[in-house]
């Protein structure tokens, strides 16, 4: 009998958001950012064996020479692949400092250059991040569910990516207003996540229960992460966590001290950094939009 684990994994939870995006907004019409699953044999693996293949047929200089070249081209392609994570790497340290648009131009170009590296499904979920951050969720939506259908996160090189793909779809519906689809992808993300990580949905949960208009249970939620959070979750998710405290505390009636606190420390890096969150959010729009000179949320 399969576990519960592997009839979430067999349902093709993003199927129902069909009835609620159009075709073009469920994928992505550009193909780079549609990845494919590669499988590769290792370089050293096939040098060895041809050399053994060779030799045993006593093969002539000029395709030995041949095997040698072909050996150095698959030699070269892994180093062009460590070259790209290194640029995938600078990027997260942009995005981590502030630096939106220029992580999103290096996702982009790693997105469009890197098709045939394994990785490129890494490149395609930063980049959908970053489209996110933007506030443009129905692209990043579209690049989280391409990256979804290529399963390329479920085995493989990138084996173990799924559940951050599942709980940032949920964060993405959340705010999108899709309750019921961000719940689904949340519960993936629960029954396939370790122990030890769940707190990485505490962005989703919190933004799932101020959808459903339950501050105290966003709250609740938050309380029961928040130093984890503070410590393991990237700075800008963290930054946003923080106004959805702030609006929380602000829905639930409670702006005494440790509202005042997260007002004054909630400072954006960038003009408008928390727009994403009330882009398709018309309450926390409104809460934004009131006290934008406080950084992003609202003095009593």
């Amino acid at each position: 009998m399969p576990s519960q684990t592997e009839m979430i994994r067999a349902r093709p939870v993003s199927n129902q958001l069909e009835s609620r995006m159009s075709y073009t907004d469920m994928l992505p019409t550009e193909k780079h950012y549609r990845p494919r699953r590669t499988r590769r044999i290792g370089t050293g693996f096939f040098f060895v064996m041809a050399m053994m293949l060779a030799f045993t047929f006593s093969a002539p200089a000029w395709m030995l020479a041949g095997m040698v070249c072909t050996y150095v081209i698959f030699l070269g392609a892994t180093r062009e692949g460590a070259a790209a994570i290194s640029k995938n790497q600078n990027a997260i340290e942009l995005l981590n400092n502030g630096n939106l648009h220029d992580a999103a131009r290096e996702f982009e170009q790693l997105s469009r250059t890197e098709v045939k590296q394994s990785a490129h499904a890494v490149y395609v979920f930063n980049r959908a991040v970053t489209y996110m951050l933007e506030g443009r969720l129905k692209k990043a939506m579209s690049l989280f569910n391409a990256v979804y259908h290529s399963r390329t996160f479920d085995r493989g090189p990138n084996g173990g990516y799924e559940p951050y793909l599942h709980a940032e779809m949920a964060t993405c519906l959340g705010l999108m207003g899709m309750i019921n689809e961000a719940k689904t992808h949340r519960e993936y993300a629960k029954q396939t996540l370790h122990e030890s990580e769940q707190f990485r949905l505490v962005f989703a949960d919190s933004v799932i229960a101020l959808r459903r208009r339950d501050p105290k249970a966003a709250l609740w939620v938050m309380d029961q992460h928040w130093d984890t959070a503070f410590e393991q979750l990237r700075p800008p998710s963290f930054r946003g966590l923080m106004v959805l405290r702030a609006f929380a505390l602000y829905q639930a009636g409670e702006t005494g001290s440790q509202y005042e606190g997260l007002i004054r420390a909630t400072k954006p890096t960038r003009p408008g950094e928390f727009d994403y969150l009330g882009i398709q959010w018309p309450d926390m729009k409104k809460f934004l939009k009131a006290n934008r000179r406080y950084g992003g949320v609202p003095r009593v």
